[in-house]
């Protein structure tokens, strides 16, 4: 029976895998019929995506994941993909930049790309910068770009995209509905370009909050990780704590996510809100949370409508709001918070939901790979004792 149950699960494996792969590349297939389908076949067409950030930034990574999803959406269009990794957070002195854009210059002097993805500020800021050298006459096409304004593709031609709309109001006006007890709203920021983007829209709030819980700044710029972590532990219970996109501290130390989340968790005693989708999962209970995913799919569907024929000139920049509501089940359960007084609409990660139509084929379709595998196993068994009474 031991063998008969192995075989059974490696079969359920297989038909698991391989009933989502036909539901995936089916659903792609036929998103490709409705929206595309004056490509040149023939054509190897050619794609840049730049990212301000290294491959092991989280966020970097779902953007790209999504550009792939829109731009693999086509199995007849031949894309060839080239990637850069600008790492921003480690380096950002002017000599690097330009010594960066002379690497571009020297790679690429024979490559023709149909656009080229910038991925949040650093690389769309890069792009302005050598508007006349290697970006010149180049497509572009942009997402991950926080506190968007025209200014920022000022002098660009070819240009278009989706913005990350400011997700830090919403968060600050949520907490005190889900948590009507506090009093204060610790925010962590820095000085790196995003954070100092985020002190703005900070300060924007609280100049015209009326009432509602004391904003109050916990800038790693001016902080040591030491110092910053001694005042979190002093946060009150009955308080709130943000944290938003990057974490440099005074001496400069650059900390991962998954760095930075755990110090904070760790001597925390109130509950952590986040800006961001790539912290859920670390321990963070949620909020109005940017989804690099999204914006990348957004991005790449731009750019299949640039190959198919229509001009950047005429599409105009996504500003609809890409951000959701999201929040972890197994966070809310610690901090006793009731999903029934999140905003509507609101996603719940790691919470385990069964389909019952889905869940009743799976098992129709189990119970039926079973008796298959059972029936082969028993004739094999039946010839086996035939040949021996023979």
């Amino acid at each position: 029976m031991k063998k008969i149950f192995y075989v059974f699960l490696a079969a359920m494996i297989f038909l698991v895998s391989g009933c989502q792969n036909d539901s995936y590349y089916k659903t792609l297939y036929e998103k490709t019929i409705k929206d595309f389908g004056s490509f040149n076949k023939d054509k190897i067409y050619k794609v840049l995506i730049l990212n301000s950030y290294s491959i092991e930034h989280v966020f970097t990574v779902n953007e790209v994941r999504g550009i792939l999803d829109s731009l693999r959406s086509n199995p007849n269009i031949n894309i060839e993909i080239s990637y850069l990794y600008m790492d921003t957070k480690t380096n950002f002195e002017s000599t690097y930049l330009q010594e960066l854009h002379n690497l571009l210059m020297a790679k690429y002097a024979d490559t023709v790309f149909d656009f080229i993805v910038v991925t949040d500020n650093e690389a769309l800021e890069f792009a302005k910068l050598h508007k006349d050298g290697f970006f010149k006459s180049q497509n572009l096409i942009f997402c991950g770009i926080s506190n968007f304004s025209p200014s920022l593709i000022e002098g660009l031609e070819n240009i278009s995209g989706v913005i990350e709309a400011n997700n830090l109001e919403r968060t600050l006006d949520i907490i005190p509905k889900i948590r009507p007890m506090t009093e204060n709203i610790f925010v962590v920021t820095d000085q790196t370009i995003t954070g100092s983007m985020y002190r703005k829209l900070l300060e924007d709030y609280i100049s015209k909050q009326e009432n509602g819980p004391k904003i109050m700044l916990l800038d790693m710029g001016e902080l040591k990780m030491a110092e910053l972590l001694a005042r979190i532990c002093l946060i009150p219970n009955n308080d709130s704590l943000i944290i938003l996109q990057n974490f440099v501290d005074k001496d400069g130390v650059i900390y991962s996510v998954n760095q930075a989340m755990k110090l904070f968790l760790e001597c925390s005693r109130v509950p952590i809100f986040v800006s961001s989708e790539t912290r859920l999962g670390m321990g963070g209970v949620g909020g109005n949370v940017a989804s690099g995913f999204k914006q990348g799919q957004i991005a790449g569907q731009i750019g299949m409508r640039l190959l198919n024929g229509e001009s950047l000139k005429n599409i105009p920049v996504v500003t609809e709001d890409t951000n959701i509501f999201s929040f972890d089940h197994n966070v809310l359960k610690k901090w006793n918070i009731d999903e029934k007084i999140l905003p509507k609409d609101s996603v719940i990660t790691n919470k385990i939901t069964i389909n019952s139509k889905d869940f009743l084929i799976f098992i129709i379709a189990a119970f039926a790979v079973f008796l298959a595998i059972y029936s082969i196993i028993m004739t094999l068994k039946l010839r086996k004792f035939r040949r021996k009474s023979n």
